[in-house]
C-alpha cells in the first residue's frame, strides 16, 4: 500500500516500511519487484501481481520457483493475490505465528513457520492439475 501519513506505534510497522526494510536488506542479493496497490481493491493487487509475474518470467524464473506470500494485508488484498496466483499456477504461502499476544498480534519472540496454502482440491475440481 502507499506510504502512510504516520507510521503505527512500535513494534508495529506499515507494509510500506516492511517493504523498504526488505528491499534494503536484500539489495544486490535478489531481484525484488515492489508494487504499490490500493488497499481495498483486489483488481489493483491482481494487476500488480501479474506485472511482477511477467517481470519474473522475463528473467526466466519458473512458476515452480515463485511463491505468493498472502500473509498480512487486507482481506481484499489477499483475495486479489490469491486469485492471481491461482490463475498462473503459483503456490501460496503464509507466515503462521507460533504464539500470539493478548491483543491478537504475533509474538515476535516465539517465531513463525512458513505454511503452504493447499489448493490441490481446487485444481482437481477445475482440471488445473
Amino acid at each position: 500500500t502507499p506510504a502512510p501519513k504516520q507510521e503505527p506505534e512500535a513494534p508495529a510497522k506499515s507494509s510500506w516500511a516492511n517493504a523498504e526494510t526488505l528491499e534494503e536488506k536484500y539489495r544486490g542479493k535478489v531481484r525484488m519487484f515492489l508494487k504499490t496497490v490500493e488497499l481495498d481493491d483486489p483488481e489493483s493487487v491482481s494487476m500488480a501481481f501479474t506485472q511482477a509475474h511477467q517481470e519474473a518470467r522475463k528473467l526466466n524464473i519458473k512458476e515452480s520457483e515463485m511463491v505468493a506470500d498472502v500473509t498480512g494485508g487486507t482481506k481484499m488484498m489477499t483475495i486479489g493475490m490469491a486469485l492471481a496466483s491461482i490463475a498462473v499456477g503459483i503456490d501460496m504461502m503464509y507466515l503462521w505465528a507460533r504464539e500470539t499476544l493478548a491483543d491478537g498480534r504475533a509474538n515476535p519472540k516465539a517465531g513463525i513457520e512458513l505454511k503452504r496454502v493447499n489448493i490441490d482440491y481446487f485444481r482437481r475440481q477445475t482440471g488445473q492439475e
